[in-house]
C-alpha cells in the first residue's frame, strides 16, 4: 500500500516540497543530498499501528489501509489525489506537472514505487551511535494501480487525448461516455429521438438495476444492513436500436442474409392491420397483441443494428464472415423474419484455417428471445406493452438482463484481442436500456447507489476475464473524491464502515484477487471520527499554497479515532468563529448590539412606539432561538434593558416543560 509521498514539485499546487503520510507502520522524513541523484530517508515506527486493523470485509481481498486526505474548500484534496493517479496514466502530461517520490510497504517492509532519484536510501542509526545507510528497493509499478471516483460533474476535458485515465470513474467520465453516440441512437416509439437527459437517465438506470440484480448485491447482506437502500419492483423495457448507414465493412457474404432479414421485417410490419379484431362498434379489441407483434420484430431489428454497427468498424474481417451459400436467398422465401434471423444467428461464421469460429453463442440468444417472447406474450394490457418497449416486473427482468450481458460480451470478442484483452474500441451498448417506473430514490440513496453501479459496472466491463481490456494487478488504490456527497449524516456515520464491509466484494470475480487500499477526501468531522490520527493528513493554506499541517501546529487536531463530534466541529480546522450558522450569529449580534445601543434611553423613549415594535421584535428573534443558554442570556439583557418578570418567567417555563417533555 502507498505509505508516503514526497512531492518536491508541482506546477501550481505547493510553494516548498511536502510530505504526506499515509499512515503504514511508519512515518517518513525525506532530505534530498544537495546537487546529487540520492535522496535520504528517514522513518519512525507509529506505535499505534495495528495490522490488517480496517481489514474487516468477509471478501477473500484484503483491505489494507484506509486514509483521509481533509480540508476547506480549495485547499488542494483533490490535486492530492491527481498526483497519485498521475503516477500510473501513461500520457503524464496530460495531467499538472508534479515531480514525487512514492513509497509502499509490502508485508510491513518499504519499497520506492516511484522516484526520479537515482538511489533512495534509508537511514538507520545503530546502536553504537554511528549511522547505517540501506538502499531501499523499487517494486515493480506494474502491480499497482489506481481507481478514481468523484460524484461532483466538474466538465472536466482533455483536448489531447481520449483516454486521460483509463480507471477513471468519476461523473464526468460516465457522463462522456453516455454521451457518445447518441447521435446514432434510433427514436422512440413516436419517431423521436430521447432527449439526451433521458440518454442519461436510462443509462444510469440500467447501471443501477445490473447492479442491484447482481449476486454481489444478492448474495451480501451487508449492502442492505447498513444503507437499507430500497429496491425497484417494476420499470419499463425499452428496446433500442441504432441507425443504420450503407455497409462499408460489414462482410460481403453476410450482407445478404442481413438485408433479407430487415427487408422482411419491414414487410410484416407494413401487414400489422391484418391482425387486427373489431367488436360491433369498430373498436380495436387486440390492441395488445398489435403492439406485441410490432415489438417482436421491432427486438430484432434493435439486435441486428448493434451487430451491423459492431461489424462496421473495421475492414479487417471484411472477407472473414461467412454463411454457407451466401448469395442463395431463395431457400428463404417463404420464412419469417424470425426463421431467416436465427439461421443468420447459427450458421455465420468466421474461417480461421481449416477451421470454424462461429460469430454468435446460439444457444444464449435463443434462450433471451425465448425467454423474452414468454414475457411479451403474458402481457395482455395494451398500456403495458407498446412497439418498442415493455413493462415488466424487476424480478423478471432479471434472467434478461444476463443474457443480455452475456450476448454484448459475446459480440465484444468479435474482432481478435490483443495480449488478451479487448480493445474499447470494440466495446458496444447494448439494445436494452431500463427506467425504473416505481420509487423515486433520494438525493442520497442515488448518490450512494451511483458509487456502486459504477464501480460494478467498471469492473464488469473492463476487469473480469469475459470482457477484459485491461490487465490483471495485484493491488488497487481506490481514490474516493468526496464519495459521501449528499448523504445524510446517520449515513455520514456508516461511510466508513460501509465501504470497508463493501468494496473489497467488488474484486472477488476477478482472476488475481488483489490487494486494496482505499483514500478518501472529506469535508465530513463524523467520517474523521472513524479514522485513526496517523491515517489522516491535514492541508491548509500556506501563503496561498497548499501545506500539510505538522504534528506540532496548533491548527492540526490531535485526537481523531471515536473522538465526539462536537470536540472535532469546535476545533478551529473545521470552523472558526463557533459552531453556527453565519445568518443566526448575526441575528444574536444584531439583537445585542440593540439592546447596548439603548442601554441609556430614558423610560419616557421606551415608551415610543418605535421602541415597543423593536422590542416585540427581538423578543420574537430571541424565543427563535434553540440554544437554550444564549436564549436565557438574552432574555436576561432584555430584562435588564426593560424590566418584565413576567417574560423572563415566561421564557423560563417554557424551557422547564421542554425539558420535561424530553426526559419522557
Amino acid at each position: 500500500m502507498i505509505v508516503s509521498i514526497y512531492l518536491e514539485e508541482h506546477g501550481y499546487l505547493i510553494e516548498k516540497p511536502q510530505t504526506l503520510n499515509f499512515g503504514g507502520k511508519y512515518s517518513y522524513f525525506f532530505q534530498p543530498i544537495i546537487g546529487g541523484k540520492d535522496l535520504v530517508i528517514n522513518r519512525e515506527l507509529h506505535e499505534k499501528y495495528i495490522p490488517k486493523f480496517f481489514n474487516i470485509s468477509e471478501s477473500i481481498c484484503n483491505l489494507n489501509s484506509l486514509s483521509a486526505v481533509v480540508g476547506q474548500n480549495g485547499v488542494g484534496k483533490s490535486s492530492i489525489l491527481d498526483i497519485i493517479r498521475s503516477i500510473f496514466i501513461k500520457h503524464i502530461y496530460s495531467m499538472p506537472h508534479n515531480i514525487c517520490t512514492v513509497l509502499v510497504e509490502v508485508n510491513e517492509e518499504t519499497h520506492v514505487l516511484q522516484s526520479g532519484y537515482d538511489n533512495i536510501y534509508l537511514q538507520n542509526e545503530l546502536d553504537n551511535g554511528e549511522v547505517d545507510y540501506v538502499k531501499i528497493p523499487r517494486i515493480d509499478r506494474e502491480k499497482y494501480q489506481s481507481i478514481y471516483y468523484s460524484p461532483h460533474f466538474d466538465l472536466k476535458y482533455n483536448n489531447d487525448f481520449d483516454e486521460v485515465d483509463n480507471y477513471d470513474i468519476s461523473l464526468d467520465q460516465f457522463i462522456k461516455q453516455d454521451l457518445e453516440n447518441t447521435d446514432k441512437k434510433g427514436t422512440n416509439e413516436n419517431g423521436f429521438k430521447f432527449h439526451l437527459h433521458e440518454e442519461l437517465v436510462l443509462k444510469n438506470s440500467m447501471r443501477q438495476i445490473e447492479f442491484l440484480n447482481s449476486d454481489i448485491f444478492k448474495n451480501n447482506l451487508v449492502f442492505r444492513d447498513i444503507f437499507e437502500l430500497p429496491q425497484y419492483e417494476t420499470g419499463i423495457l425499452h428496446f433500442r436500436d441504432v441507425e443504420i448507414d450503407d455497409f462499408d465493412n460489414t462482410p460481403f457474404p453476410l450482407r445478404s442474409i442481413i438485408e433479407l432479414i430487415l427487408n422482411k421485417i419491414k414487410i410484416e410490419n407494413e401487414k400489422w392491420h391484418l391482425i387486427r379484431k373489431f367488436d360491433e362498434n369498430h373498436n380495436v379489441v387486440n390492441q395488445a397483441d398489435i403492439n406485441k407483434y410490432l415489438l417482436n420484430r421491432f427486438i430484432i431489428k434493435a439486435f441486428i443494428s448493434i451487430v451491423i454497427q459492431q461489424m462496421e468498424k473495421s475492414n479487417t474481417w471484411l472477407q472473414e464472415g461467412m454463411i454457407d451459400e451466401p448469395y442463395d436467398m431463395d431457400k428463404f422465401k417463404d420464412s419469417t423474419a424470425i426463421e431467416i434471423f436465427f439461421s443468420f444467428i447459427q450458421e455465420s461464421y468466421i474461417k480461421d484455417g481449416r477451421q470454424k469460429l462461429f460469430i454468435f453463442n446460439y444457444e444464449i440468444i435463443h434462450l433471451f428471445f425465448e425467454k423474452l417472447n414468454g414475457l411479451i406474450e403474458k402481457e395482455n394490457n395494451p398500456s403495458n406493452v407498446n412497439k418498442q418497449s415493455i413493462r415488466l416486473d424487476l424480478d423478471e427482468l432479471k434472467e434478461i438482463l444476463e443474457l443480455h450481458r452475456k450476448i454484448i460480451t459475446g459480440l465484444f470478442h468479435y474482432y481478435p484481442k490483443l495480449e488478451g484483452l479487448i480493445n474499447k474500441r470494440n466495446y458496444i451498448d447494448g439494445f436494452l436500456s431500463f427506467r425504473p417506473t416505481d420509487k423515486n430514490m433520494s438525493s442520497g440513496e442515488n448518490a450512494l447507489l451511483n458509487f456502486f453501479s459504477k464501480l460494478y459496472n467498471f469492473i464488469q466491463n473492463n476487469l473480469i476475464e469475459e470482457s477484459k481490456s485491461l490487465p490483471d494487478k495485484e493491488n488497487y488504490v481506490l481514490l474516493l473524491d468526496e464519495a459521501d456527497l449528499g448523504f445524510h449524516p446517520v449515513w455520514k456515520k456508516r461511510y466508513i464502515d460501509a465501504i470497508l464491509k463493501t468494496l473489497p466484494l467488488f474484486f472477488e470475480n476477478l482472476k488475481v484477487k488483489p490487494n486494496l487500499q482505499i483514500i478518501i477526501t472529506t469535508h465530513d468531522p463524523l467520517t474523521l471520527s472513524d479514522l485513526p490520527i496517523d491515517n489522516v493528513i491535514f492541508l491548509h493554506k500556506d501563503n496561498g499554497y497548499c501545506g500539510v499541517i505538522s504534528d506540532d501546529n496548533d491548527k492540526k487536531i490531535q485526537r481523531t479515532f471515536g473522538a465526539n463530534i462536537t470536540d472535532l466541529l469546535s476545533h478551529s480546522f473545521f470552523i472558526e468563529d463557533g459552531l453556527i450558522g453565519d445568518f443566526s450569529k448575526s441575528k444574536i449580534k444584531e439583537v445585542i448590539d440593540w439592546i447596548n445601543n439603548n442601554k441609556n434611553l430614558s423610560d419616557a423613549q421606551k415608551s415610543n412606539p418605535e421602541f415597543t415594535d423593536k422590542l416585540l421584535y427581538y423578543k420574537k428573534v430571541v424565543n427563535l432561538i434553540d440554544e437554550k443558554i444564549v436564549k436565557i442570556k438574552l432574555v436576561e439583557m432584555i430584562t435588564d434593558l426593560v424590566p418584565d418578570n413576567t417574560y423572563y418567567n415566561q421564557v423560563i417555563d417554557e424551557e422547564v416543560e421542554f425539558l420535561k417533555s424530553k426526559k419522557k
